[in-house]
């Protein structure tokens, strides 16, 4: 059996025989102190390659047998594409070794026309640093002789920003719990629904999974609540000289798009929804010490790791200390390869715990050394090491798949949950980002918006991924009064009080006791809220919520006394002549003008007649309020 692969031009193919691992090599042509520096045109117009160092690489390139394949790279980290590139310049065959570890004579493919393999499309062409690679991983050998596929786009199922709006108490808050579950697992809403009823422990314990590994958060808007508190910003800290400092800290929302971007960035290369979702999870501690192990192990076996520098300026790591400090050197240094640099860990770290990838770094040496560290530059290179070497760690095994909650699609989602998302100034809190929100501006779609943020001056854009998902209590505030940048962005769904859910759950289909103590709770919040439309509008009804726990008039009584009274008299302002024509006689009752009324003081020029002859309303006493008078705000309907 064997495994062919073509080249672009005709008559000529490479085939590896499977009784020796298929193999091609990549060779660089960028010699620093020659003019020009980039050896490609020579080295294809002569039909040769020639190692450009004069000890390194020497028993590699003597092994590469006649009739391998070779391409000449060169590898950089693309702004525009957020990614890092290998760049296809020449491809042909070995026709002749000379065995010196320097010479080689190729066949050059002369109508080749460069091509740029992407991480992101092909995981793990980012870590081809070295000027001679062997390429053995079967991807990668199909990426240099075929075109790959674009990854899968995400396809939406559910409105990335929604809001969930209605009167107090009609289940928007578990709704928004049943919502969450049907955007992480694909399922709908009404599937959600119908497999957890009304039963908000089993759906909380549904949840939970995800929660626990960062797919689902919650936040509550308040007045106090700001851009800093969601976004980022600068907050005071203790150093370790116990001197107060200053620094940016993330918010809730940063915090998810930085993980729900790693995900999305880790899926779209061809990782699976579990590895995606470790990737996203990465501990630091664990990452950096297998970053620095294979750093190690390519050192003992006389190779010469290299990253590379934001410029495309290679440098060379000579040692790794025990503690993972790292001791480089610049290659292309006007001071030869004689000064060293160091780095320590725990500058990478202040890295990784801010940016998700190097495409978030714009100004390096501005951003980095706000972080603190010996060389901005060296930095960057390692925590771009750091995530190619990510990218190439094993999907998780089999156990750790299986306890991975269902995904809706390979590329994991991210619902946060913002409750009483109008109590909040939204302007304020979300500030230059709402327009990021919409659904094509967001990471890796057409017309995706960057902006840079005012404290971190870091670039920033809203994965595609992520969902947010607001609820809204209209009496507090209509949907009309919103934000309208705020409006035009998001899809409003309406929470309409339910007296259908009563009669599933409360009674004997809604209806407590029997006989002369029976009452309807359904019908009893039907025509509360008829009157309460009536006398308001529909923004401001009673919610099927705040009777669910009721079991007898005993409960019933307690919830008019703690949920609906005090929303009556939030809704009509201490009139209680509406409140009288909402409930009736037996719960408001005019007070006796004669009992108990003083005589207004005098007051020379204010004309006080009439005022004292002013209704006075007065609650009847709770004790009173049995099974008849509940059965009165209906029976008269």
């Amino acid at each position: 059996m064997h495994s062919i692969y073509y080249c672009a031009y005709p008559s000529t193919f490479f085939n590896f025989m499977t009784t020796n691992q298929p193999v091609a090599y990549l060779l660089g042509a960028y010699w620093y102190d020659n003019d020009p520096r980039d050896q490609t045109n020579r080295f294809v117009q002569h039909g040769i390659w020639e190692n450009g160092y004069d000890t390194e690489y020497l028993d590699l390139v003597k092994s590469i047998a006649v009739g391998s394949p070779v391409f000449i790279k060169s590898l950089f980290y693309h702004n525009g594409l957020k990614t890092s590139v290998l760049r296809v310049k020449a491809r042909g065959v070995v026709t002749a070794n000379q065995g010196d570890g320097q010479h080689l004579t190729v066949n050059w493919d002369k109508v080749f026309t460069e091509e740029d393999l992407t991480e992101r499309a092909v995981p793990g062409v980012g870590r081809y640093w070295d000027t001679v690679e062997r390429v053995t991983e079967p991807s990668h050998l199909d990426a240099l002789f075929h075109t790959p596929q674009p990854p899968d786009k995400l396809i939406f199922t559910f409105p990335l920003n929604q809001i969930l709006y209605g009167p107090p108490g009609t289940g928007k808050t578990f709704s928004t719990s049943a919502l969450t579950l049907a955007i992480l697992t694909g399922q709908s809403w009404a599937d959600i629904n119908g497999h957890y009823g009304h039963n908000h422990a089993a759906l909380r314990q549904g949840l939970e999974a995800y929660r626990e590994q960062g797919q689902t958060a919650f936040v509550t808007f308040h007045q106090a609540f700001g851009y800093e508190d969601f976004v980022e910003g600068i907050k005071p800290y203790e150093k370790e000289n116990d001197q107060l400092g200053y620094r940016v800290e993330d918010g809730v929302f940063k915090r998810m798009c930085r993980t729900a971007r790693q995900a999305w960035q880790a899926a779209i290369t061809g990782q699976s929804a579990p590895a995606a979702l470790r990737l996203a999870a990465a501990d630091f501690d664990e990452l950096y010490e297998a970053f620095a192990d294979d750093l190690r192990n390519r050192l003992a076996q006389g190779s010469h790791p290299q990253l590379v520098t934001r410029q495309g300026m290679p440098v060379e790591v000579i040692a790794v200390d025990e503690d993972g400090t790292l001791t480089l050197i610049h290659l292309n240094s006007t001071h030869g390869a004689t000064y060293k640099h160091r780095v320590a860990p725990k500058w990478i770290r202040q890295i990784f715990e801010r940016y998700s990838s190097v495409a978030e770094i714009q100004k390096v040496y501005e951003e980095l050394r706000q972080l603190g560290g010996p060389n901005a530059s060296l930095q960057w290179a390692i925590f771009n090491g750091l995530k190619n070497y990510e990218q190439l760690l094993p999907a998780p095994s089999a156990a750790p798949e299986a306890d991975t909650p269902p995904q809706a699609t390979e590329i994991p989602r991210f619902v946060l949950v913002i409750d009483e998302i109008n109590r909040g100034n939204v302007a304020n809190i979300f500030g230059e980002l709402i327009t990021l929100l919409e659904d094509d501006k967001r990471t890796g779609e057409a017309n995706e918006i960057t902006v840079t943020l005012p404290y971190s001056k870091q670039s920033f854009s809203v994965p595609p991924n992520l969902y947010l998902l607001g609820t809204m209590n209209t009496a507090d505030r209509s949907v009309e009064a919103l934000d309208t940048a705020l409006r035009r962005r998001f899809s409003f769904t309406e929470m309409r009080p339910e007296p259908r859910v009563i009669r599933e759950q409360v009674g004997d289909n809604g209806v407590l006791g029997t006989g002369d103590e029976a009452v309807d709770v359904a019908r009893l919040l039907e025509v509360l809220n008829s009157r309460l439309e009536q006398l308001l509008d529909h923004d401001h009804c009673l919610g099927h919520a705040l009777l669910l726990r009721v079991a007898d008039v005993a409960g019933l009584r307690a919830a008019f006394q703690r949920n609906i009274l005090p929303l009556l008299q939030e809704y009509f302002f201490g009139d209680w002549g509406k409140i009288g024509l909402v409930l009736g006689e037996r719960f408001v009752a005019v007070a006796d003008k004669a009992a108990g009324r003083a005589p207004l003081a005098k007051f020379g020029g204010y004309d006080a007649t009439g005022l004292r002859d002013k209704p006075l309303y007065r609650l009847t006493k709770p004790e009173s309020w049995d099974a008849a008078a509940f059965r009165s705000i209906y029976a008269t309907t």
